[in-house]
C-alpha cells in the first residue's frame, strides 16, 4: 500500500510508573480496515534516547503492534516509528500530567435501586476525562459473560482541579443487560443480569503529532489512565 494511503493509529498511555504502547496502521480514514506491515515494514518505538521493536499483540496477525516500560520522572515523550525502507515516518506524543482519583478510596458497589455511587477526580474543569468499564457479570441462571461499555454518569460539579460525577444506576443496569444479551447472541430472553466485578478506567487523553509523511487522517495521542474496582448488585 502506498505511503499516502496509510494512517498510523497509536496511543501512548500512562499508569502510574507504567508507560504502555500501542500501534496500528489503518487505511485513510476508515479505522475499521488494518494494514498488516509486510515486506520489509515494521514498527519501532523512541523514549529517552531508547529505541524497542514493537510485538506483534495479535497472534501473528499483524493487526496491533505493543510494547511497556516503566517510568518515574517527567511524563515521557515516546515516538512510534513507521519503517519502510530506509525511511522513517515518526508519530510523536507525550501522557498529560498524572491524574488521582480523590472518591471513593477503594472498591464501592452500585446497586441497581440505590443512589448513584459518586465519583470525584482531581483534573481541572476544563478536561472532559473518558471512561471504560469492563469486567465479569454474573446473570440470574449462573451463567457468567465478559462485559465492556462506559460508565453511565451525571456531571455534578467541575471546579478547579475537582470534577465530580454521579453514577445512573438505571442506566448502567440497561447498559450490561445489553452487553449480557450481546454476548448471548442477541437472544432477547437472555437471563438479567445479577452482579458484576467490574473495573472502570478513567482517562485524559491528549492529541500528539502524527506523522505527516502519512495519510493526513492519521493520529496519535497521549493519555493519563486511573483505575477503580466498582462491584454492581441487581438484587440488593
Amino acid at each position: 500500500m502506498r505511503l499516502e494511503d496509510i494512517s498510523p493509529r497509536h496511543r501512548i498511555s500512562q499508569s502510574g510508573n507504567t508507560v504502555t504502547i500501542l500501534a496500528q496502521l489503518s487505511q485513510s480514514a476508515n479505522v475499521l480496515t488494518v494494514v498488516r506491515p509486510s515486506g520489509g515494514d515494521r514498527l519501532s518505538a523512541s523514549f529517552g534516547g531508547r529505541s524497542i521493536e514493537l510485538r506483534d499483540l495479535s497472534d501473528g496477525m499483524r493487526e496491533r503492534y505493543g510494547a511497556s516500560f516503566t517510568h518515574t520522572g517527567e511524563q515521557p515523550s515516546v515516538s512510534v516509528l513507521f519503517h519502510r525502507g530506509a525511511d522513517s515516518h515518526v508519530s510523536t506524543a507525550a501522557p498529560p500530567r498524572p491524574f488521582v482519583m480523590l472518591e471513593p478510596i477503594g472498591p464501592v458497589t452500585q446497586t441497581r435501586n440505590g443512589t448513584g455511587v459518586t465519583i470525584v477526580l482531581g483534573l481541572p474543569a476544563s478536561v472532559l476525562p473518558g471512561n471504560l468499564l469492563s469486567g465479569r457479570c454474573e446473570r440470574v441462571d449462573g451463567s457468567r459473560f465478559e462485559a465492556e461499555t462506559q460508565l453511565p454518569i451525571k456531571l455534578i460539579s467541575a471546579v478547579a482541579d475537582r470534577q465530580t460525577y454521579q453514577v445512573d444506576p438505571a442506566v448502567l443496569d440497561i447498559k450490561l443487560n445489553e452487553r449480557s444479551i450481546a454476548a448471548n447472541n442477541g437472544v432477547v430472553t437472555t437471563p438479567f443480569v445479577r452482579r458484576c466485578e467490574l473495573t472502570v478506567t478513567w482517562a485524559h487523553e491528549i492529541r500528539g503529532q502524527a506523522a505527516t509523511t502519512l495519510n493526513h487522517h492519521g493520529r496519535i495521542t497521549g493519555a493519563y489512565e486511573v483505575t477503580q474496582r466498582l462491584n454492581y448488585e441487581a438484587q440488593l
